[in-house]
């Protein structure tokens, strides 16, 4: 289970976001995204998918072109914090087809002001704030895991 961080600036109010960093969607029939919360995800994407069954069947039907991870991110130009399917090197389920998972399909740009200096959760950690330009950005734990 995961811990749920908040990723804060050590000087200003600015919080990029709580949580671990990603979240598992399923695209519905009309190709939108939608959210998979944790716990339950692998039922979730099942439920949007119309399949019933075992995570091996979920695997082998339409899941590599419509399951995916989007990632917490935040432009480090505008501070604008945004979410996007990006190629972060895991894989949502642990069996013998894991790596089945669709990457990147969207590319590192911001969706105000178009600069590609855009970092994802896990990558901005130790960088200066993108509000105050004088802060740091930790990772705080709250102490809960989901």
């Amino acid at each position: 289970m995961p811990q749920i961080s908040n990723y804060k600036c050590d000087k200003c109010d600015f919080c990029i976001s709580t949580g671990w960093g990603c979240y598992m969607f399923a695209e519905d029939d009309n190709g939108k995204k939608i959210n998979c919360p944790h716990p339950g995800e692998e039922s979730r994407a099942k439920m949007v998918l119309g399949i019933d069954g075992t995570s091996q069947e979920l695997n082998k039907k339409t899941a590599k072109n419509r399951v995916g991870l989007m990632a917490n991110c935040v432009c480090m130009d505008c501070a604008n914090r945004l979410d996007l399917e990006i190629d972060d090197g895991e894989s949502i389920f642990h069996d013998d087809d894991s790596h089945y998972i669709r990457r990147g399909r969207d590319e590192r740009k911001c969706n105000k002001c178009s600069s590609k200096n855009v970092v994802t959760m896990l990558e901005v950690i130790g960088l200066v704030c993108p509000k105050c330009k004088k802060g740091h950005i930790i990772e705080e734990d709250t102490g809960t895991i989901s």
